[in-house]
């Protein structure tokens, strides 16, 4: 884009002489933001402010950001409501347990504001089902949460029996997203049976029935930055009885 700039030269007596000077190469296109994710607790943005046919404007100076738990139809980022980062400055998240989304413009050194961008994260869900053929016929739960991607953190899983009020850390620093718990086994014992006798015929006949409520577990599971420690994510509660 060019402008042309009329510059003025006056003396005290009121003469003057105007010269017409024509900038080239005006800054008012936004920037881009072409890639951004979550590395642990960090956000990595990938952008640029080229022009077409110039190259590279004026240069991406600075990125805000916001953080959601719901999906914002249209967002709206301001000075005032948003967190401000330096482009060349590390973008350090806190909280993410509590966010679901992030939205970031980025801003160039002429003040132009790219579109947003959405970055939807990572849900860590946790599924169970028991397997009677583990802890020697015993039974145990088999957990699975292998939609979560493992690279760059570890977990921590807690369990808490029914008749229990807190949970227990059962594992941390596990690095998988399996886990086998032998050590949850069915620990009622079934109901004494109700016996009938009917002795209306010639046979005796015996009406037995009972009934085993089994043992209920609740587990959940926390993802934390391993570099950092940082905890990033919580799963749901899952119960199962066995």
């Amino acid at each position: 884009m060019e402008k042309d700039l009329n510059v003025f030269a006056v003396d005290s007596l009121g003469n003057y002489t105007v010269k017409t000077i024509t900038v080239n190469n005006l800054d008012n296109t936004k920037p881009t933001i072409s890639k951004a994710q979550v590395q642990g607790n960090k956000l990595v943005i990938n952008s640029n402010d080229e022009k077409e046919g110039l190259g590279e404007g004026s240069g991406v100076s600075k990125y805000r950001y916001i953080t959601s738990l719901e999906k914002l139809e249209n967002p709206e980022i301001t000075a005032e409501n948003s967190i401000e980062v330096s482009k060349d400055n590390e973008i350090i998240l806190e909280n993410l347990s509590e966010a679901n989304f992030i939205y970031v413009i980025a801003e160039d050194r002429a003040g132009n504001i790219s579109d947003v961008y959405e970055l939807r994260l990572q849900k860590l869900v946790l599924k169970s089902k028991v397997n009677l053929n583990l802890a020697e016929g015993k039974g145990g739960v088999e957990l699975d949460w292998s939609d979560y991607d493992i690279a760059g953190v570890y977990f921590a899983i807690y369990r808490k029996e029914e008749t229990e009020e807190n949970f227990e850390k059962i594992e941390d620093n596990f690095t998988n997203n399996t886990y086998t718990d032998i050590l949850a086994n069915d620990k009622s014992k079934p109901v004494a049976p109700t016996v009938n006798i009917n002795t209306n015929s010639s046979e005796i006949q015996l009406d037995l029935s009972s009934s085993d409520s089994g043992t209920t577990y609740t587990y959940y599971v926390e993802v934390y930055d391993i570099s950092t420690n940082a905890l990033l994510k919580t799963s749901n509660k899952e119960s199962v009885k066995i």
